[in-house]
């Protein structure tokens, strides 16, 4: 069978983790795959529209596209599949775009299936689309096994971008307070910014995909602030099941799929308030047995759950629901 995907570009988290996993099983399994970009160009459309016409599956990931084109590429397309890992009906601050919600509509009510990344989303697809699949994103729980050092110092991470500091920002109370409470503690913030607290060290490491993973096992507690709106709430929580490959408690803001997959008091703590967030990473801090126990107990999840090998056998069984011969 021939497989076409219509992805964001290889570098991008929504592919590399949910889109090249399934390409590579695709192939070990002797199917034909070709990866695209959606990116606007002319000729790049319509070598799309030419490839979907001899392909069996066309799988768009997260892109919405004009009705016109949309409409030629839904005729070109035997199967149509559209996955989505965040809420793209909507703008980035959370607020409603009738426009945005229009295309949503327009391209789930014409797809044979939709693979949503959590419940929330799931929820906003069902309304257009009678087959629609959780599919969360996953990780590959190897790429963290690793014998790194740890800091000498307690050392709570963040992994992101500039497109979400403002969570950083928004916390900002509560890593001063921290940094008044807890005398040997600092912040390490993988990212493509640099940022700075007055009473916190942070070191601030410029985000690489080769080194990600051992910047992050070098810590001692994963930290996910985020605020709760409608757009957070479409978050699939990609930066906890990275701290809990690399065997880490998290604290988390209880929003959305983070809450989801944060089981509190097991795997690490939900915190709302400031005072949540303060006495959980003390609470931590204090207990090398605690923190050992939960992160021990992610890591297990994440192998149980949210592997690359358990989601793509999901992704799968899915397409075998559409009456496809794998």
């Amino acid at each position: 069978m021939k497989f076409l995907f219509i992805a964001k570009g290889n570098n991008k988290p929504s592919t590399r983790y949910r889109v090249l996993p399934l390409a590579t099983r695709l192939r070990g399994m002797g199917h034909d795959v070709e990866i695209c970009s959606s990116e606007f160009s002319l000729g790049n459309r319509i070598n799309i529209l030419n490839l979907a016409r001899t392909s069996d599956v066309v799988i768009i990931q997260r892109k919405l596209f004009g009705a016109v084109y949309f409409r030629l590429l839904r005729f070109r397309s035997s199967k149509l599949i559209f996955d989505l890992d965040d809420a793209i009906f909507l703008r980035s601050d959370g607020t409603p775009s009738q426009r945005r919600m229009e295309g949503f509509e327009r391209t789930l009510r014409a797809c044979d299936a939709v693979w949503a990344g959590n419940h929330y989303l799931l929820g906003n697809t069902e309304k257009y689309c009678d087959k629609c699949f959780l599919i969360p994103t996953p990780v590959n729980p190897a790429v963290y096994v690793n014998q790194v050092a740890k800091y000498d110092v307690l050392t709570l991470v963040w992994i992101g971008s500039r497109s979400t500091r403002k969570y950083l920002e928004s916390h900002r109370n509560v890593f001063e307070c921290l940094g008044h409470s807890v005398s040997e503690l600092q912040l390490k913030v993988i990212s493509d910014f640099e940022i700075q607290f007055e009473n916190l060290r942070v070191i601030n490491v410029p985000w690489s995909q080769k080194t990600e993973a051992d910047e992050i096992a070098k810590c001692h507690i994963g930290i996910a602030p985020m605020e709760d709106n409608a757009w957070t709430r479409g978050k699939c929580a990609l930066k906890i099941l990275q701290y809990m490959s690399c065997s880490m408690p998290v604290v988390t803001s209880a929003v959305g799929a983070n809450k989801e997959v944060v089981i509190h008091g097991e795997t690490g703590f939900h915190a709302i308030e400031k005072d949540d967030w303060v006495t959980s990473i003390i609470q931590l801090s204090k207990d090398v047995e605690k923190r050992t126990r939960f992160g021990l107990a992610g890591r297990q999840q994440v192998e149980q759950r949210y592997s690359e090998e358990v989601i793509v056998n999901q992704m799968i069984e899915s397409l075998r629901s559409l009456k496809l011969s794998l």
